[in-house]
């Protein structure tokens, strides 16, 4: 009868799931304090959220023209209704992380995470219709 695995498989599989352990650590234990910054008109001191002592979701309606509604949940951030054409901002999808953004150009509303440093790197991540 032949073995399902032999023993150089189990001393390969065991030390995979080791290194992949070893490496998801630091995401665990991220103890950086996420901040929602919300910028209308060029505002920069328009509104800050700090987004990890928000406990369950939290909707605000932002005081712009086309009118956008955001939801704020524990870490997150995202632009739930916007009433603009295009609707480019509401396909940004959740900011989760130091780096984040959403443009609405229409409303002149930038929605941007702050925090001790970027998970994204130096790559710009752009989205282009």
């Amino acid at each position: 009868m032949k073995k399902l695995f032999e023993r150089n498989d189990l001393i390969v599989i065991a030390a995979v799931s080791l290194i992949a352990i070893v490496l998801l650590i630091p995401h665990f234990l991220k103890s950086e304090k996420l901040v929602a910054e919300i910028i209308i008109d060029g505002k920069e001191t328009a509104m800050t959220y700090e987004l990890d002592s928000i406990q369950g979701f939290r909707d605000i309606t932002l005081p712009c023209s086309p009118e956008i509604t955001v939801r704020m949940e524990n870490g997150r951030i995202c632009v739930l209704n916007a009433e603009c054409k295009d609707k480019l901002c509401q396909k940004c999808g959740w900011l989760d992380s130091p780096g984040d953004a959403a443009v609405c150009l229409p409303a002149k509303t930038v929605i941007r995470i702050k925090g001790e440093k970027s998970s994204k790197g130096d790559t710009p991540q752009i989205i282009t219709y």
